[in-house]
């Protein structure tokens, strides 16, 4: 729950949720080596990526391919067995028929517990394509004959349960499934809007030989809605299954303009080994523009798989359609996806005083490793005269998703478009009198629908992306470590604090500001509005500051940091202190130096906060009575 304090002036809320850990750390990244040598003449797009959970040399690669001279995709999956630093090709599928049906398209790819790997496609484009689904019980060097599953129109995901429960090792495919007039009945894509969408899930009890199912989900208002796009899935530590999708409201659309909301992320949840989902639950608002379709990419979910604060966290990243720009954005849930925090930015805090500027962020894709560690990949435009392009960065958590730290480009050349390099091209015959002959280069602003991020079972992570240096689109990696020392409560002086904020508010006084030298100030109370007595000390540590009109930075912390993950002591001085219920804490005075501060006229938009921030209250815990 988030409780507003004042307006327009300075702005506090309260964050409410679990704990937090936070490290002085930063990150780094090894050398950019390329994935697909053995396919160097091709050009890729839209990649996946997989870390052996109990081998930290095996990983694996999903991509598209295509030949520069005709666009006809298919898939192609690449094994590491020394941690990525070499790479081979060892499986490539393209789709049996002629035409449209020649394509593969789509691929994913997972590793089980047992180290077998699993890789996934769609062997046609259509309505009723079918998903083929291989498996390799020698971690991707070799490969058995594909198993044929149920027939999907959008792009599958694979899920394999690793825990030590009574689905251990059950394999899911989820997808998007479209039907007509909400009968059992894949449709084409013919007349697509008179007929509904939702995600359909199937199962494997034996290793992925055999799969059952599926078990549809279908939209919630049936044809009102648009069809439902696919996010992956992930496996909690008690063998709930959760979905992640995009629900688009087709009626919304039609009457919004740019900006305006046309959709939701929403999860959904399968506590019986994949036999049937529960409700949906909302995550976001979800908004997107059709005019920037060429960067248009898949949200995606990721799961802490058993770190001491945050095991069975759940975080989400996506990008929204702002007015000016494609912006990132995470949210997360530490009560197994019931609820979910407000979405945030995870890009540098306070890069600019106005949100206009700044490249767009695109691309997103996530993952958590074994000690809680939250990394988020994006491609970051870049524009050219005469085209445009992106760099690859990254970003990571050490407090469970509150706070990011300084993001890195880890791509070491950027992928452009307009430059130099080589195209992509196709063609087409469309029937006619007279026939239609349509030639043409292929370029995706995004690279396709997906970028990877893994975590390895040491903890490194393992980025994939495309970019072009080559001059064709080609599949790279880097490792990226993240390094320092890792505390109960975002720092070494929080750690044998409880988090209290959910007993507390903010009392915001005597707010001043000084336009001779940009400062602001203000002084904070807390009060307790429990029933119990709290027991100091009493720390504030800042989350999320920003500011609509300047780059704020916090001057008086007790930590001696800036922004995000400063720390203001209220009764340092007072070990013994306690709050009584609906008693105020000694004052705590706040100063802010405010930097680029834009005139209010030269705001286009209406005037938001000068100041805003959210916060969590620690203490030393909460008891009964007045001691």
């Amino acid at each position: 729950m988030l409780r507003r304090i004042s307006l327009w002036v300075l702005f506090v809320t309260l964050a409410r949720g679990g704990p937090a850990a936070m490290a002085q750390s930063q990150i780094q990244v090894g050398a950019n080596v390329l994935v697909t040598k053995d396919d160097a003449p091709n050009n890729h797009f839209e990649v996946l990526g997989a870390a052996d959970p109990h081998n930290p040399e095996q990983l694996l690669v999903c991509s598209m391919v295509s030949s520069m001279e005709q666009g006809t995709p298919w898939t192609a999956a690449y094994v590491s067995f020394d941690s990525g630093k070499n790479w081979s090709k060892t499986l490539e599928q393209k789709g049996s028929g002629e035409g449209i049906a020649k394509i593969s398209s789509d691929p994913a790819c997972a590793y089980g517990s047992n180290g077998t790997a699993y890789f996934v496609a769609l062997s046609d484009s259509s309505a009723e394509a079918n998903t083929i689904f291989f498996r390799s019980v020698n971690g991707g060097k070799d490969w058995s004959s594909p198993v044929t599953l149920f027939g999907a129109w959008d792009r599958p995901f694979i899920a394999v349960d690793a825990t030590v429960g009574q689905y251990q090792g059950r394999i899911y495919v989820s997808h998007a499934y479209i039907v007509r007039n909400m009968d059992t009945t894949v449709s084409t894509y013919n007349n697509r809007f008179d007929s509904a969408s939702g995600i359909a899930l199937q199962r494997s009890l034996d290793g992925g030989r055999t799969f059952i199912g599926p078990v549809a989900r279908m939209g919630l208002d049936g044809v009102r809605h648009e069809n439902t796009n696919p996010g992956n899935s992930v496996v909690l530590s008690d063998g709930t299954l959760v979905t992640l999708f995009v629900e688009g409201d087709l009626v919304r659309r039609r009457n919004s303009f740019i900006g305006d909301m046309d959709g939701s992320l929403k999860i959904l949840s399968s506590r019986d080994g994949g036999e049937s989902y529960g409700d949906a639950v909302k995550v976001a608002d979800h908004f997107e523009d059709r005019n920037r379709n060429s960067m248009s990419s898949i949200p995606r979910l990721a799961v802490d798989p058993g770190s001491p604060f945050f095991k069975d966290r759940l975080y989400v990243v996506w990008h929204d359609s702002g007015p000016e720009r494609e912006e990132g954005f995470v949210s997360f849930s530490s009560d197994k996806g019931k609820s979910w925090s407000r979405p945030i930015k995870f890009v540098d805090a306070i890069a600019s005083a106005d949100p206009a500027d700044g490249p767009d962020e695109f691309q997103t894709t996530v993952a958590v490793n074994k000690d809680g560690l939250v990394g988020i990949m994006w491609y970051e435009g870049i524009t050219n005269p005469v085209g445009g392009g992106y760099w690859v960065r990254f970003t990571a958590s050490v407090d469970g998703g509150e706070t990011w730290l300084p993001s890195i480009r880890i791509s070491e050349a950027p992928n452009t478009i307009g430059g130099s390099e080589k195209w992509p091209l196709g063609g087409r015959a469309v029937k006619g009198d007279p026939l239609t002959v349509r030639l043409f280069r292929q370029v995706w602003q995004a690279s396709g629908d997906t970028a990877g991020l893994t975590a390895d079972s040491n903890g490194v992570f393992h980025a994939f992306w495309i970019d072009n240096r080559t001059g064709i689109g080609q599949v790279w990696t880097a490792p990226i470590t993240i390094l320092g020392n890792v505390f109960k409560n975002g720092a070494r002086e929080l750690a044998n604090l409880e988090d209290v904020s959910k007993e507390v508010i903010v009392e915001v006084r005597r707010v001043s500001f000084d336009p001779s030298s940009n400062t602001l100030s203000a002084v904070l109370r807390l009060k307790n509005i429990s029933a119990e007595t709290i027991a100091g000390p009493f720390e504030l540590r800042i989350l999320a500051l920003s500011s609509d009109l300047c780059i704020p930075q916090i001057t008086n912390a007790g930590n001696g940091a800036r922004g995000n993950g400063a720390i203001l002591h209220f009764s340092s001085n007072h070990q013994g202190a306690v709050l009584k219920s609906e008693e105020f804490s000694m004052e705590k005075e706040i100063n802010f130096k405010l930097l680029d501060l834009k005139s209010f006229r030269s705001n286009k938009k209406r005037i938001g906060p000068l100041v805003q921030f959210d916060a969590r209250v620690f203490a030393q815990g909460m008891y009964s009575g007045t001691q």
